[in-house]
């Protein structure tokens, strides 16, 4: 049974109570430093409903338990960018809301939104596609009656407008406009010549440049790529491409 008592030192109020771990092992946990006894309930009640399952916690807690099952079955670069997706762009929305109160007029004001802040068609198909998934597992795994995003109809389109590429001629004009700062023209450099990309790019060493003396020839290793995540270098498997460099 949880308890609420006030903390004689830090005039705070602690809430003690018991979880269970994944090997069925029950501890004793305490959460601290609520200034007030309204919030150390509210904090309570919603745990309480997050540990029961129930359809009726908020948005947010769900999140947490959508991300916890994920996460051991998703790449770590795919994990953080679902996260990211969820944390910038669905919570603020609907994280106050309990899941099965989300009706589809609120999905639609959602989706109508991402609409007027002008993302990209793509992007807002990625975002819509996200909260689907989420209710995807909500319906799946928890009996949640029915996904609403479906119900709302989809927004935004799967491919982008077409890509237009530099022609040598404007290429030519670009690269002119780099020759007295070195690293800027290796890299464009390497970009136009090999189609590289960013994070390919990025991962590079000298280690993957390959010099045959005998042929005249070198090769360029592309077997990684590395993304930067909250500041953090991640490195992970990518294509592996040789590229050979006649020069």
């Amino acid at each position: 049974m949880a308890s609420i008592t006030l903390n004689p030192k830090t005039k705070k109020y602690d809430i003690q109570f018991r979880v269970t771990d994944a090997m069925g092992n029950c501890k004793k946990s305490t959460k601290r430093g609520f200034k007030r006894k309204s919030d150390a309930k509210k904090w309570l009640n919603e745990y309480e409903l997050k540990k029961s399952e129930s359809l009726s916690m908020k948005f947010s807690d769900y999140v947490d338990v959508y991300l916890e099952d994920l996460k051991p079955r998703l790449r770590k670069t795919t994990y953080e960018t679902k996260r990211t997706y969820l944390r910038v762009h669905i919570t603020p929305f609907f994280g106050n809301y309990g899941l099965d109160d989300i009706s589809v007029s609120m999905v639609r004001k959602w989706q109508n939104q991402l609409i007027e802040r002008g993302y990209s068609e793509t992007y807002q198909k990625t975002l819509n596609n996200q909260l689907s998934a989420l209710f995807n597992h909500a319906v799946a795994y928890y009996g949640l009656k029915n996904n609403p995003v479906r119900i709302a109809g989809p927004i935004g389109k799967e491919h982008g407008d077409e890509v237009e590429f530099y022609t040598k001629e404007e290429f030519d004009r670009l690269i002119e406009q780099t020759m007295n700062n070195q690293t800027v023209y290796t890299i464009f450099m390497t970009f136009y010549w090999t189609g590289m990309r960013l994070g390919e790019l990025r991962a590079l060493t000298p280690n993957d440049i390959h010099i045959d003396e005998k042929y005249r020839c070198r090769s360029l290793r592309v077997k990684k790529l590395l993304r930067i995540l909250k500041h953090q270098r991640v490195k992970e498997r990518s294509r592996f491409l040789i590229f050979w460099l006649l020069f």
